[in-house]
């Protein structure tokens, strides 16, 4: 059985369950020039998401995160990290 994580809009999902494993994204809600305040709330969409499907992040099998950078050159660009 297929479980989804309801998102924003109805036609999109935070995330996916099947078969025990749980994929799932998580967005900073802070457009932060803080690196640290991104994470920091990333994670915190993480653990919610996590806790909804009743696993926790001990249990991750591969993250990737995506931030905004800030500048003179990359003002709202979205960035890889």
């Amino acid at each position: 059985m297929i479980m989804r994580l309801p998102g924003a809009y109805p036609t999109r999902c935070r995330g996916v369950v099947h078969n025990g494993i749980v994929s799932m994204f998580a967005i900073s809600t802070k457009k932060s020039s803080s690196l640290y305040e991104q994470t920091k709330s990333a994670l915190a969409q993480v653990d919610a998401n996590l806790a909804e499907v009743g696993t926790i992040k001990g249990r991750i099998l591969h993250s990737f995160s995506l931030y905004h950078r800030h500048g003179a050159e990359g003002r709202d660009k979205p960035g890889v990290g």
